[in-house]
């Protein structure tokens, strides 16, 4: 298009959408702003600009498991930031705390079979 690379493009639609699904996402009380006056606004800035970055990540991940679809890649990383950064915080959170507690239980698992060994 207009001699850019396409995947400029992509990222340009990518900020779009991930400036209007955090948008959207503030208004459908995905994200609470906090503060008032000035605060408020600091607060939106930060709810739009972490969405956005969420967002921009969510793609670029999501561009290498599924390289033949841009357009999918684009509406699900406008889907994270329509959902907040808080959303996407807390699915962190959640898959780091399975894997944490996995990782305990198999190390505790291998202290008991080392102990009956000897």
């Amino acid at each position: 298009m207009w001699g850019t690379d396409k995947e400029v493009w992509n990222y340009i639609l990518v900020g779009i959408i991930s400036f209007l699904g955090s948008m959207l996402g503030i208004g459908s009380g995905n994200m609470k702003l906090r503060g008032s006056g000035g605060q408020k606004v600091i607060s939106w800035l930060v709810a739009v600009g972490s969405s956005m970055l969420f967002a921009f990540v969510s793609y670029a991940v999501l561009s290498e498991f599924m390289p033949g679809s841009p357009k999918s890649c684009i509406a699900l990383s406008g889907a994270v930031a329509w959902f907040g950064a808080d959303w996407v915080r807390a699915k962190i959170n959640s898959f780091l705390s399975k894997k944490i507690k996995n990782l305990k239980d198999t190390d505790f698992e291998r202290t008991n079979y080392e102990d009956q060994d000897k």
